[in-house]
């Protein structure tokens, strides 16, 4: 049927790929170091597809998130307790949210 669907298993993202890299430096440092802080906020999830001949091998990685709040659009107020509500070290000017 396909490479992903015969050749895979799917896996949520929860450990550290150590070995990991896309060649994207962003995108290796967000799934090496930042990724599962997101997921532990309840920002995104994670997954990576794995050959099924050896769990080892990364053959894709992906993050899903939800629709976002433009926290910038909000009054002062309204931003001031969604920022307060989020326990990350960051300030975002976007958070996930579901319609």
């Amino acid at each position: 049927m396909g490479f992903l669907l015969d050749n895979c298993r799917i896996f949520s993202h929860t450990e550290k790929m150590l070995n990991f890299s896309c060649g994207d430096k962003d995108l290796d440092d967000f799934f090496l170091n930042d990724a599962a802080k997101y997921q532990q906020q309840l920002l995104c999830k994670s997954y990576t597809f794995r050959l099924k001949s050896d769990d080892a091998v990364v053959v894709c990685v992906f993050t899903l998130s939800n629709s976002s709040i433009d926290a910038r659009n909000l009054p002062n107020n309204r931003c001031r307790k969604l920022t307060e509500n989020v326990p990350y070290e960051k300030s975002l000017s976007s958070y996930p949210a579901t319609s």
